[in-house]
């Protein structure tokens, strides 16, 4: 009887260590899929954080670009208006002074002539 009671507690020993171990397979399952989910998570955050400052910076390249080529196509539209408004007087008064001249010379020789008569 003995020696059954010790098999009995041997075989009770042995469900009780296979169960141990199965738990600790278990707690261990557990903490695999922790950890994969954790590194999930940290990828995603790294996706989130990359699409962020991607489109940060698309946004801040763009306003630059914007403004540089703005401000180049004002300066060289400023600086064409002036010169052909430069031009344009500067012919404008070229031709009133030489028209003037010119009256002046036909007034003189006018005036010439009505003296000599």
């Amino acid at each position: 009887l003995q020696v059954l009671q010790v098999l009995q507690v041997l075989q009770v020993l042995q469900v009780l260590q296979v169960l141990q171990v199965l738990q600790v397979l278990q707690v261990l399952q557990v903490l695999q899929v922790l950890q994969v989910l954790q590194v999930l998570q940290v990828l995603q955050v790294k996706t989130i954080v990359k699409t962020i400052v991607k489109t940060i910076v698309k946004t801040i390249v763009k306003t630059i670009v914007k403004t540089i080529v703005k401000t180049i196509v004002k300066t060289i539209v400023k600086t064409i208006v002036k010169t052909i408004v430069k031009t344009i007087v500067k012919t404008i008064v070229k031709t009133i002074v030489k028209t003037s001249y010119r009256l002046t010379q036909e007034l003189r020789q006018c005036f010439l002539i009505l003296i000599t008569v």
